[in-house]
């Protein structure tokens, strides 16, 4: 085999061969499957305001956290396709509705509860396909039928408290098994959201694979950063001082969902193509004129400026609440054009004072210091473009205020 050439790679027939067993991949197999359940709700985010973020791997498998603060736990179960339809103790025991019965009364009986699951149900008068059909009419007196075993199944004892229980319930068991999940929820989800979005539909693998990842992501332990302070207060490593910090690792929020998205399909993100060519005696290029700046950094202005102009009409319109969106992103970088300020008047300053202003604006307004992940894919240059357009607003000044009608 020459060396680096892995197409001749040649491996010997000890593990080349079919292994007796390969529960590794099978595991994985299955949480990815899980994944792909938790990446439906983050195409359903890209489009819908209901549901503001979802939550993986915390008091269950997922909890789904809607716009107006009430939960949803989520119990996923997958079964391969030799195994038979779920029973109704089956459904209780292995299937997820006593772990979710527990979890449901450990927080004060408020949540919606779901089990999702790729396999049937067995039908009959007393089975889990009845007892399904009864959770999903909400009356009363067709889950009372059930609530004799389900006293029994749920380790419960209180009739009343297992009935209130079952109008909380619902159990989704069509979606598809591990192997075909992925196509399917790419055609019948992912394409139809970008249509929506009037983004690109070409290759909808990858902002689909995106989702996937951050669920999968999210659904990880993941190291504690430490700091010199951390390591001082040995109690921020207790297991409860800890739990805000995973809560928010295992959250995928709205946003995240869109810049997962819009990056997938703009790798490192948008191009810094302006709409227009720009040209003028604008308020910017009177103002920079003013602060000191030279011809060339005023023409790139007045080109960042245009970049950040067709970013922002385009994403206005496109994405459902980007006015929002929007509006964030220019408070926080006003936010930090007056941090840039600020130095340039505390370290002593001369008119003009532009060169500095400039110098710290690079320095400070970035996205990486923006505080949240933006939904639109920009990096630092937009972000300089809407620096200008902040100016030509008279937001932003590069000198001393003077008359801008006066400086023909």
């Amino acid at each position: 085999m020459a060396p680096g050439n892995d197409q001749q790679l040649t491996l010997p027939e000890s593990v080349s061969g079919r292994p007796a067993e390969d529960a590794g991949a099978l595991t994985h197999a299955r949480y990815r499957f899980q994944w792909e359940v938790g990446a439906q709700a983050c195409v359903a985010m890209l489009t819908e305001d209901i549901l503001i973020a979802l939550l993986c791997e915390w008091h269950e498998d997922q909890v789904l956290v809607l716009r107006d603060g009430s939960l949803e736990l989520v119990s996923v179960k997958h079964r391969e396709p030799s195994e038979p339809p779920w029973t109704l103790r089956g459904l209780c025991a292995q299937g997820g509705v006593t772990h979710l019965y527990g979890r449901w009364v450990r927080m004060q009986r408020a949540p919606k509860c779901r089990v999702v699951t790729n396999a049937g149900l067995r039908s009959g008068a007393d089975e889990a396909a009845a007892f399904t059909e009864a959770c999903h009419s909400r009356v009363e007196r067709q889950i009372r039928p059930f609530v004799g075993r389900l006293v029994d199944y749920l380790g419960a004892s209180d009739v009343d408290d297992v009935v209130a229980f079952c109008m909380h319930l619902s159990i989704d068991h069509s979606i598809p098994a591990r192997a075909h999940i992925a196509a399917w929820n790419i055609h019948n989800l992912m394409v139809p959201a970008l249509v929506a979005l009037r983004l690109d539909v070409i290759t909808p693998g990858a902002p689909y694979e995106a989702l996937v990842s951050l669920v999968e992501q999210a659904s990880r332990d993941r190291p504690v950063a430490l700091t010199l302070e951390s390591l001082a207060d040995v109690t921020r490593l207790e297991t409860d001082t800890m739990a805000p910090e995973i809560v928010r690792s295992r959250l995928v929020t709205k946003v995240m969902a869109r810049a997962a998205v819009l990056d997938a399909l703009r790798p490192g993100g948008l191009p810094l193509v302006p709409p227009a060519t720009p040209s003028g005696r604008s308020n910017l290029v009177r103002k920079l004129e003013r602060g000191g700046i030279g011809p060339t950094a005023i023409h790139n202005a007045q080109r960042l400026r245009a970049v950040w102009s067709g970013v922002e009409a385009r994403y206005r319109a496109d994405l459902p609440g980007s006015n929002s969106e929007i509006e964030d992103i220019r408070t926080r970088v006003l936010d930090l054009v007056a941090e840039a300020e600020n130095l340039v008047f505390q370290h002593g300053f001369t008119e003009p004072y532009g060169p500095e202003m400039m110098t710290r604006i690079r320095e400070l307004v970035r996205v990486d210091r923006l505080g949240r992940v933006p939904a639109v894919p920009i990096e630092d240059r937009h972000l300089l473009g809407l620096v200008y357009q902040l100016t030509d607003e008279c937001d932003v000044w590069w000198s001393g205020e003077f008359d801008l009608e006066a400086a023909v």
